[in-house]
């Protein structure tokens, strides 16, 4: 509330963030995409790519636990395309998501949603990065 008073946006994003990760340590998984997405909203408006990366992935990991994981690889895939372009060393966190989509989806549905999103080149380099090739 306090962040809201000041119009101070990065801490109203940064406190949006952390309700989500109340909620969803609560299992109240709804609120927690609720609180995410709003927190992303903010990221977004101020250009912070990094922050962003962050509540994108938390999307798709909540989604994947939640049993969506088709719905969560075009998170974990947005996610991970700003961590390689800031050569972050936190695309091991959407590379595993990444997996656990795979995994939950089967191979040929994994490699079908996968093109969905991106070039044959592209698709080909996230699934090498996932098997660590």
């Amino acid at each position: 509330r306090i962040e809201v008073d000041l119009g101070n946006r990065a801490g109203m994003a940064s406190s949006y963030h952390q309700l989500g990760r109340i909620a969803e340590l609560r299992g109240d998984y709804d609120d927690a995409l609720e609180q995410y997405k709003k927190s992303l909203e903010i990221k977004a408006e101020l250009g912070n790519p990094d922050s962003m990366a962050i509540s994108m992935s938390q999307i798709g990991a909540v989604l994947t636990e939640t049993g969506q994981p088709a719905a969560a690889l075009s998170w974990s895939l947005r996610a991970l395309m700003l961590r390689l372009e800031l050569e972050s060393p936190h695309i091991r966190i959407d590379l595993h998501w990444l997996r656990r989509q795979r995994a939950a989806l089967g191979e040929e549905s994994f490699q079908q949603k996968l093109r969905e999103h991106l070039s044959e080149e592209a698709a080909q380099a996230v699934v090498s990065a996932m098997d660590g090739q």
